[in-house]
């Protein structure tokens, strides 16, 4: 669709160029062909991310800010997206100087009519124009599926058990299965595959729309529901509470006892991550700014925040703080060396290759597998290990990164594994999604009950997964976005406004 949006594109031009016609026809096309330009420099700035153009994750980042981003990774991008608009509009302000001299003698309106038909055209199968069609179908749908018929009326519930397990959720910045099928990647997945042979691994977790980024992946594997956020713009500035109406596994937890931290090494306030842990009851929040991230050295951060390998570290001496108090603790962590577009190896991998080294981002995936297979052994190896759920798993598929043509190769499934205190060791190949993730979860630390619409995919007597259970899943879920909308609790002013005159 690319191809031939251009290709009308260039017939507006060539009939543009040599046109001839009255001022007000000439300030339509020009106008015309800043909007075409304007949206082609989006769609490519977009693709450039995700791989898709514009998608949900694009539209969420920027109406929740960009605040914490490493903005710099992306300097040239933006500098070339917006040097191409500036001379678009230059030729459009010469154009219209030129014309004006001209206009008297006008073409035929069957000319006039070629280049209006072609820029309309070219507008039409503008990729950014066809993608904004598609996600304004994706979230007006309407489904004759009932929310109610996949969700658990009764309220996750812990039964008798001598001592609660512990629980560590190590989130793995875009680290997804793929990269372990080796293949594809001989010798790329040593460590992580030694550790996810010893424990319970899950095979077929798909990717679903709303939580193709980092917070829309927390939100559907802690609470079990799609991330829904209202369409207009700013709709998540000033937002001081994060779907406060979902229950989560942290809200679960918190109900039973547990001590709940998060420590990250990127900055809280992006996309909202900060808000979302302290409106779910997380008692301990860390990010790069908390962590002190501008007092380390410069081989511990990056643009992004705080590399892996420094981060690990704090997070030992935080597990062993965790474990020496007389509460049961949830720790969740999320790694960023992986990220998007080209990785930020630690520097303890400074001399760590993979292969000929010439492929940026396989150069991080490696290096990620060997620091956290080594702090997952320190885990394993420590006094509190024989009482705590270690969980691996991936936040979302990789965005468009130095290895995607790679990726695209295979089935892209999402990663997700558990380390249990008693050895068990299985294969599950039933098809789930990150939705099941936190009811799975729940089940293996005493738990019954269910988070969202999740499941436990380690049950056969119960249901299949939501994304099995209905064709186009996706569609779905959108076809019951007011009701996910409901989950925000935002102030109802149907009962009418008050004025207090007193003060």
């Amino acid at each position: 669709m690319l191809t031939l949006s251009l290709l009308f594109f260039l017939v507006f031009l060539c009939c543009l160029v040599p046109l001839r016609a009255k001022q007000k026809v000439i300030y339509l096309f020009s106008l015309g062909l800043i909007l075409y330009i304007t949206a082609i420099v989006l769609h490519f700035v977009c693709d450039f991310f995700t791989d898709n153009g514009l998608t949900l994750s694009v539209l969420y980042h920027l109406s929740s800010g960009l605040k914490g981003a490493d903005i710099f990774d992306y300097l040239k991008l933006i500098v070339l997206g917006c040097s191409t608009i500036f001379f678009t509009l230059l030729f459009a302000v010469l154009l219209l100087r030129n014309k004006k001299r001209s206009y008297r003698r006008c073409q035929r309106s069957r000319f006039i009519v070629i280049s209006i038909c072609a820029l309309l055209l070219a507008l039409s199968t503008n990729p950014l124009v066809i993608n904004l069609g598609k996600i304004y179908f994706f979230t007006t749908h309407k489904t004759q599926y009932e929310l109610d018929n996949f969700t658990s009326k009764t309220r996750p519930m812990i039964g008798q058990l001598p001592r609660k397990k512990n629980l560590v959720v190590i989130y793995l910045e875009s680290l997804e299965r793929t990269y372990f099928d080796n293949d594809l990647f001989p010798g790329l997945i040593t460590h992580l595959r030694t550790l996810e042979q010893q424990g319970i691994t899950f095979t077929r977790i798909q990717q679903l729309n709303s939580s193709w980024w980092t917070i829309g992946g927390f939100v559907a594997s802690q609470c079990g529901v799609p991330l829904v956020t209202p369409s207009h713009g700013n709709s998540m500035s000033g937002m001081n509470e994060f779907y406060p109406g979902a229950l989560c596994i942290s809200d679960v937890l918190k109900e039973n006892g547990y001590n709940l931290m998060f420590i990250g090494g990127a900055d809280l306030d992006f996309a909202g991550k900060g808000t979302f842990l302290k409106t779910h009851h997380f008692d301990t929040v860390f990010g790069a700014k908390e962590l002190g991230a501008d007092y380390m050295l410069k081989n511990q951060v990056c643009g992004w925040g705080i590399h892996d390998d420094k981060l690990l570290e704090i997070a030992y001496k935080k597990f062993q703080q965790l474990g020496k108090g007389k509460e049961p603790f949830a720790l969740f962590l999320l790694t960023l060396d992986t990220h998007h577009p080209n990785g930020f190896p630690s520097f303890a991998c400074r001399n760590k290759k993979y292969m000929d080294g010439m492929n940026p981002m396989l150069n991080a995936v490696a290096c990620a597998d060997d620091v956290v297979g080594k702090f997952v052994d320190r885990l394993m190896s420590s006094s509190y290990a024989k009482n705590t759920l270690i969980v691996l798993l991936s936040d979302h598929l990789a965005m468009k990164n130095a290895a995607t043509s790679l990726l695209n190769q295979r089935q892209r499934e999402n990663l997700f594994f558990i380390l249990s205190p008693d050895g068990e060791r299985k294969r599950i190949d039933r098809i789930g999604s990150s939705l099941d993730v936190g009811t799975t979860l729940l089940h293996q630390l005493g738990f019954t009950g269910r988070l969202g619409i999740g499941v436990d995919l380690l049950d056969n007597t119960v249901a299949s997964s939501f994304v099995v259970q209905v064709p186009h899943p996706d569609r779905v879920l959108m076809g019951w976005r007011d009701r996910f909308l409901k989950l925000w609790e935002f102030p109802n002013l149907s009962k009418g406004i008050t004025i207090d005159v007193t003060h």
